[in-house]
């Protein structure tokens, strides 16, 4: 009797490896996705912002991109 009542609890747990796995997943896609995204929210700021102010050329996605990288480096990111 206890030995059904122990499998029916581990079965429908999902005590597998990959589903313990999934909210880890689900948080490094969500920090890629705004990466991805505050990477063209920094170009769109600086390519309408630092031309006219400074006479600083516009940058490219992949610039924007880089500029973060190397503010979470410097700055932390938290």
């Amino acid at each position: 009797m206890m030995h059904g009542i122990i499998d029916t609890y581990v079965n429908t747990q999902g005590l597998s490896g990959i589903s313990m796995l999934l909210p880890f997943i689900n948080v490094a896609l969500i920090y890629v996705a705004l990466l991805f995204l505050g990477s063209l929210l920094l170009k769109y700021l600086w390519n309408i912002t630092m031309p006219r102010l400074f006479k600083l050329p516009e940058i490219t996605y992949w610039e924007a991109f880089r500029l973060i990288l190397i503010a979470w480096i410097l700055l932390g990111r938290g």
